[in-house]
């Protein structure tokens, strides 16, 4: 997506600014506490430990040769994905 003012200043009231805030509004993914990284198949997927709606963690995938990147499993329930800090 593009980032209109990418010199903008942070927003006063929150934690985000410049180009974050920005790219959130737009849609963009806020991936929290990234800390998992396995790559496999011409894909690199991240986890995201406290991320997704119910900050129960996410599992996102990078395609750098489309150059896609997609939400591939979200925690709703923490008895299925609870915060998950490595992917192998």
């Amino acid at each position: 997506m593009d980032i209109e003012e990418p010199n903008k200043p942070f927003i006063t009231g929150t934690i985000y600014g410049r180009v974050v805030s920005q790219g959130i509004v737009q849609g963009a993914a806020s991936l929290r506490r990234c800390e998992g990284v396995w790559y496999g198949n011409g894909i690199i997927y991240v986890c995201s430990i406290s991320g997704g709606v119910t900050g129960r963690g996410q599992i996102v995938a990078y395609d750098s040769v489309n150059e896609t990147f997609s939400l591939v499993y979200q925690s709703t329930d923490r008895n299925v994905l609870d915060n998950p800090d490595n992917i192998a």
